[in-house]
């Protein structure tokens, strides 16, 4: 393989690693907030109460972005070309319930409460 080619691949792949490791600092962050938003609201970590809680705000997230979403492509005037791997959004879809779970990761010492929908 060419050397240049090499490179180019090589530099892909550290965008990519960038981008994932955004994105787990970003999940890890909001799961801090989250985290922090439920428990000042009296709610402990495994209860049922707690779950919905961190529901709520996810939820509250999601529908944001999807809302952010649907105003930006309305004013593109267009839809998402084929080729993208996003469908634009419908009909929003909101968490399901009986799916959503929470769990402690990361550190036994400071653990991460990771909640999503399974």
């Amino acid at each position: 393989m060419p050397r240049p080619i090499v490179y180019l691949f090589l530099l892909a792949l550290a965008g990519c690693a960038a981008l994932s490791e955004r994105d787990a600092d970003r999940e890890r962050t909001e799961a801090v907030a989250d985290h922090a938003a439920c428990i000042e609201d009296a709610h402990a970590f495994p209860s049922e109460d707690y779950t919905t809680c961190r529901r709520r705000i996810a939820e509250e997230r999601q529908r944001k972005q999807w809302m952010e979403l649907s105003l930006a492509q309305q004013q593109q005037g267009s839809r998402t070309p084929d080729y993208l791997p996003t469908p634009p959004p419908g009909v929003y879809t909101p968490l399901d319930p009986s799916r959503y779970r929470c769990e402690s990761t990361g550190d036994p010492a400071a653990p991460v409460i990771q909640c999503r929908e399974r």
